[in-house]
């Protein structure tokens, strides 16, 4: 009931599907994430949890990146020209999981 109206609806796909779903041109406007700190060579990484955020980006959707001290730039991900990312903020606090099998801090 709450999201009546709100341009919200279910959307019964395999995992897999959703690649193709998001990835698709125009679908995604905006692209909001979670990243390490830029690298010296004017290039960010897109952090550990890449999922469907490259398949996104190529689509065209722009990209708002919070940045983390602490989220590991890890070798061997996807990276960007920092001219790619929209918007680059500075975030802080622990890092947090919470799921199922208690919390991470």
């Amino acid at each position: 009931p709450g999201l009546r109206g709100a341009g919200a609806r279910h959307l019964p796909l395999h995992y897999s599907a959703y690649d193709r779903w998001l990835c698709t041109p125009g679908r995604v406007d905006w692209a909001l994430a979670t990243l390490p700190p830029p690298a010296a060579d004017g290039t960010i990484g897109l952090g550990p949890t890449v999922d469907f955020l490259p398949g996104i980006l190529s689509a065209g959707a722009r990209l708002i990146g919070i940045t983390h001290p602490a989220l590991p730039d890890l070798p061997g991900t996807p990276r960007l020209p920092l001219s790619r990312v929209t918007a680059l903020v500075e975030g802080g606090g622990p890092l947090r999981a919470d799921g199922a099998h208690g919390r991470i801090k």
